[in-house]
């Protein structure tokens, strides 16, 4: 909200009212991975929102695909003047360092949100991620548990990766590989890079099909993944293998959950990191101190089953024991 400053200087005993000067609105530039996938959707939901309340304004910015970091360097080095600070979701972690030391040298305050960063944290404000090996942990436990009930004709997962030179996909990978080098030390697992993007889970699954089916879950780190190898099953009127696990728990795979159609995701919650996201800026541009990692706990977004009814009804978020 625009405010006005009136200044009083003193003069020669006299008081002089000087003319009032308007407080700039704040720019804030949001840098995301690509345009398509509703987790950023949600984080852009929750930064707008707080945009109407303070009365700042919001540039969005992607990147080709998400693992297009050039142009998101490109944007931030031959911009400066055009934003007061940036929302940052990187589509590489080691890839900033140069462009964040401009930044940091310009006092253009940045957040990084969801993809930490493992060179050029001493220039940002603040990250604000999930805890993405957890997340993957707990799908993970999940499926491990179910695997026990109900075993696969071969002995295998498959296993569908973003990209893994940002670090939380590599979180997400190693939190779920983790828990079944422990639990299922012989299982076979299936690994296909899919970059997050519905297009590529989609080809790739349709190409390796017979294999998918023969085995018991697919676990794949983003939810436009998931419902991309959903979709290469359905489009053949083939059966889906018993688990699919996504990662995000955004509004259209809920409603595949509640459908049976995929078995759970990890839920996140992007609007909150938007939010903070700009509360942190707004700390910052006012000096209060800001703490430099802001975590956000996952929990795994399941369909809760009402015995007394008989019947499948409403999303439960659980949170599986891991060690």
């Amino acid at each position: 909200m625009m405010a006005r400053l009136f200044i009083f200087i003193l003069v020669s005993g006299g008081l002089s009212v000087a003319e009032p000067c308007l407080a700039k609105t704040t720019r804030i530039a949001v840098v995301l991975k690509a345009e398509g996938n509703a987790f950023y959707d949600s984080i852009i939901d929750g930064i707008q929102e707080r945009a109407v309340k303070d009365d700042l304004k919001i540039s969005l910015h992607y990147g080709e695909d998400e693992d297009d970091w050039q142009s998101q360097v490109s944007f931030l080095s031959n911009n400066l003047e055009s934003f007061d600070a940036v929302v940052l979701v990187p589509n590489r972690s080691d890839k900033f360092e140069e462009v964040l030391k401009k930044l940091k040298e310009a006092n253009k305050p940045v957040v990084v949100v969801d993809t930490p960063l493992t060179k050029g944290n001493e220039y940002i404000l603040t990250t604000i991620s999930s805890d993405n090996k957890l997340g993957g942990r707990l799908a993970g436990v999940f499926m491990s548990n179910q695997l026990r009930v109900e075993p696969s004709e071969e002995q295998c997962i498959v296993h569908f990766s973003g990209n893994p030179e940002a670090q939380t996909h590599e979180d997400r990978n190693v939190g779920f590989l983790e828990v079944f080098k422990k639990e299922h030390p012989s299982i076979k697992i299936y690994t296909y890079k899919a970059l997050s993007n519905y297009d590529l889970a989609r080809s790739l699954a349709l190409e390796n099909m017979k294999q998918i089916q023969k085995c018991y879950g697919v676990f794949a780190g983003s939810d436009t993944m998931i419902l991309g190898v959903l979709d290469a099953f359905e489009s053949n009127n083939l059966r889906e293998p018993p688990i699919l696990i996504g990662y995000d728990a955004i509004l259209e795979v809920q409603r595949k959950i509640l459908e049976s159609k995929i078995t759970a995701s990890v839920q996140q919650s992007p609007a909150d990191m938007g939010r903070v996201a700009v509360d942190s800026i707004r700390s910052a541009l006012s000096g209060t101190p800001v703490e430099k990692q802001q975590i956000i706990r996952p929990q795994l977004a399941v369909r809760k089953f009402q015995l007394d009814l008989l019947e499948e009804k409403e999303l439960a978020i659980v949170s599986p024991k891991v060690q």
